[in-house]
């Protein structure tokens, strides 16, 4: 895929502030320079373009018309002729240019100046050679930006191809060059990766950008640092692989989680500039975010009394809100660590404990609340507090604790929890999760030397990977650091692949249990039998082999198996999962039923059920999802006649809204099934885009030839790991994981 970064120029690339500056100071007659003074330091709050724009300033410091409109020529001449030319370039920016084409970028510069002064500024500071293409204003037919055109006809240079086609990286420094952005992204079907970068160093006023933009770069100067070739990130070639690599071994040991507000941004809050926008804009700081960092202006707007309590208040009822925990929130409980510790101030942990009432936790906000009896599951240690239970503040007169200033005065405050922090932290495993690596409280926590771990209980740092070039170094310097501290970073792909990674390990600790539905009666001496239902008979081998393959498979990735018995599938399922962990494979049968089968390789659990019927209501049940394979009616010598076992478990199974996988290659019923699954069971589901999936399983699943191979068989096992992913969380950040069903 093309991949091409888009660079305004104007902010990102040249720097004209002081060039305007120049301009102000030539422009102003020596009477008027206490105003111009003025004029000069709203400047440095508003930018130049705004300048000019923002008559009002001007009226309103005294300024004559007569030197105001002298004033306004001047710069307008100035800025449309010459500006380029007095314009410095902006330090570094050469090798952000570079980290760019080190990962492959095409580079352009999309510009409302002239494509012959851009290349002319590019020339004169030697860096014409790192850009591929300038797209200017004489070359756009009187378009400007925002004007989607300006884009696709700049990304047109490289390719004809739909601009959804490309990997855009595109870094722009004003609203008008992220609405350009937008306007294309909304307009074209994507295929590639697009992705805005802010270029805030420039203090280009830009609130909707700085906002909303994928990244922001705050500073050049780190740039200087980096050499040409780009270090790489360990990135897993799978989820199985980075579940298998890092996470599973932590399961197995006694660990713990520390989370921050990244957990959180899912089910709605904003990180700490979303979060605090509002209230910054209200009390008149939001223009020095860009120069102080988010919690420094929050800090700066709280000097003012006044300020203080309505900063207080606002954060405060930020949280006092309906919003709803989401999947991060229930699989980090249902991992079932030892202890969770989070900064957050809300109360999504709370409100998704009620999801799961068969776990207790303890729910730890204060020193006092170490003397309550302890959870039976675990505790949740709320760093801070919260606005429920108190804060790690003094509300009538501070902020909360959320500054790294503040955290000298923790351990007289809280000793008693940071002590129980050093004391989880040393005794197993910690997995780090929707932190950021300058956050002020996991930086005090990591760089104690009290808390270095030991080397053979390494900790974890779970980051989603940075595309971007400034984003890679400076995780790969925070890799570094964290790895001389017994941490480990590992990187994921995207927050989906994050999720599919935590649910992976849920299902390794609660074990769901996949049923296996079906038989074969061949020469087992009970009676006449008859194929019921016109299904074809069943090939013995075909079906024992599937049956074999598919539980060792499943129960090698921590999945249990289970069936009612039947004989040429569910026995031999279960027996093979046992084979590979005695604790994976258990038979299920009624209580005072099933003497028949006691001479079995594998435990029995017995329910109460008066007929078949029951049993097999109940057996689905107590599954996550239903594999069947063949399956035959039989008409015994007593009892009752035309037994369907494996057409009722399936019927059962899709009401209940579970994944059903029928293999037809052995015939039997689960053939019969299988050519009737499009018309008939899918309409079963109640959830129909879950049932699409399911369906689109089994469909390519009976496209398969008959005598099923080994890697055949692998392959269905792992897409049925895949579909049961999928039903226990549906893929997407913001919903509950479904409740895992039973445990032996």
């Amino acid at each position: 895929m093309l991949r091409v970064a888009v660079f305004d120029f104007d902010g990102p690339i040249s720097d004209t502030r002081e060039a305007v500056l120049d301009l102000i100071r030539k422009a102003a007659a020596s009477d008027e320079v206490p105003k111009i003074t003025a004029a000069w330091q709203y400047l440095n709050l508003r930018g130049p373009e705004r300048l000019v724009e923002d008559l009002g300033f001007w009226v309103e410091n005294g300024l004559t018309p007569g030197t105001q409109e002298t004033i306004l020529q001047f710069l307008r001449a100035s800025i449309s002729t010459g500006l380029t030319q007095r314009a410095s370039k902006q330090t570094g920016i050469e090798l952000l240019i570079e980290c760019a084409r080190t990962l492959g970028y095409k580079t352009a510069i999309l510009s409302l100046r002239t494509e012959a002064e851009i290349r002319e500024f590019l020339d004169r500071h030697r860096i014409g050679h790192l850009i591929d293409h300038v797209v200017g204003n004489d070359s756009l037919s009187g378009i400007k930006k925002p004007n989607p055109r300006t884009l696709i006809e700049t990304l047109a240079r490289f390719s004809t191809k739909s601009p959804g086609t490309f990997d855009l990286l595109y870094v722009g420094d004003s609203d008008v060059d992220y609405a350009t952005f937008c306007s294309v992204k909304q307009e074209v079907t994507l295929s590639g990766q697009w992705t805005y970068y802010h270029a805030s160093y420039a203090k280009e006023p830009a609130p909707s950008a700085q906002s909303n933009a994928d990244y922001t770069i705050d500073s050049l100067k780190p740039l200087q640092a980096i050499e040409r070739r780009v270090q790489p990130l360990n990135l897993p070639s799978s989820d199985e692989s980075l579940f298998r690599t890092t996470l599973d071994p932590m399961l197995k040991r006694r660990f713990s989680i520390l989370c921050g507000a990244g957990v959180s941004i899912p089910s709605g809050y904003g990180d700490w500039l979303q979060q605090y926008r509002p209230i910054l804009d209200e009390t008149g700081v939001s223009p020095f975010i860009s120069e102080l960092g988010v919690l420094d202006a929050v800090t700066l707007g709280a000097t003012d009394q006044e300020n203080l309590k309505g900063i207080r208040n606002f954060f405060s009822s930020s949280f006092r809100d309906g919003k709803r925990p989401n999947a991060y929130h229930s699989l980090i409980l249902r991992l079932m660590p030892f202890s969770i510790w989070t900064t957050n101030y809300d109360f999504m942990f709370e409100k998704a404990i009620e999801t799961c009432p068969q776990e207790l936790y303890r729910i730890v906000r204060q020193p006092s609340d170490l003397s309550l009896t302890a959870g039976t599951a675990g505790d949740i240690f709320k760093l801070h507090g919260d606005f429920l239970a108190g804060v790690d503040a003094d509300l009538a007169t501070g902020t909360p604790t959320v500054f790294e200033p503040q955290m000298s005065n923790y351990p007289m405050r809280r000793g008693a929890i940071l002590d129980r922090l050093k004391a989880d932290y040393r005794a197993g495993p910690f997995l780090f999760l929707g932190l950021s690596f300058g956050d002020p409280f996991i930086r005090t926590l990591i760089a104690s030397e009290a808390l270095e771990p030991s080397s053979d209980q390494p900790h974890l740092f779970l980051d989603v990977y940075k595309p971007d070039p400034l984003g890679r170094y400076l995780q790969s310097l925070q890799a570094e650091r964290l790895k001389k501290l017994g941490i480990m970073t590992q990187y994921v792909r995207s927050y989906s692949q994050l999720m599919h990674v935590l649910l992976r390990g849920v299902m390794s600790v609660q074990r769901p249990i996949v049923g296996f539905a079906g038989n074969s009666f061949e020469d087992d001496g009970r009676g006449a039998k008859r194929a019921l239902g016109g299904h074809s008979p069943v090939a013995k081998d075909i079906a024992v082999r599937c049956a074999e393959g598919l539980a060792k498979r499943l129960a090698s990735q921590s999945f249990r198996v289970s069936s009612c018995c039947g004989p040429t599938v569910g026995r031999e399922a279960v027996e093979a999962a046992y084979s590979i962990d005695p604790l994976s494979g258990r038979f299920v049968l009624r209580e005072g039923g099933g003497g028949r089968y006691i001479n079995v390789n594998a435990p029995i659990v017995r329910i109460k059920a008066r007929e078949h019927d029951d049993l097999w209501r109940e057996f689905v049940q107590m599954t996550a999802a239903l594999i069947a394979i063949g399956g035959e009616g039989y008409e015994p010598t007593t009892g009752p006649s035309n037994l369907e076992g494996t057409v009722q478990e399936v019927r059962a199974a899709a009401i209940a809204g579970k994944p059903v996988i029928v293999v037809p290659q052995a015939g039997g019923h689960a053939e019969s099934i299988s050519d009737r699954f499009r018309e008939e069971i899918l309409d079963l589901y109640s959830d129909s885009d879950f049932g699409r999936r399911v369906g689109e399983l089994n469909e390519w699943i009976r496209g398969l030839p008959k005598n099923l191979s080994e890697a055949d068989i692998t392959d269905i096992a792992d897409r049925c790991v895949l579909l049961i992913q999928d039903y226990y969380c549906r893929g997407t950040e913001g919903e509950d994981p479904r409740v895992c069903p039973v445990k032996w």
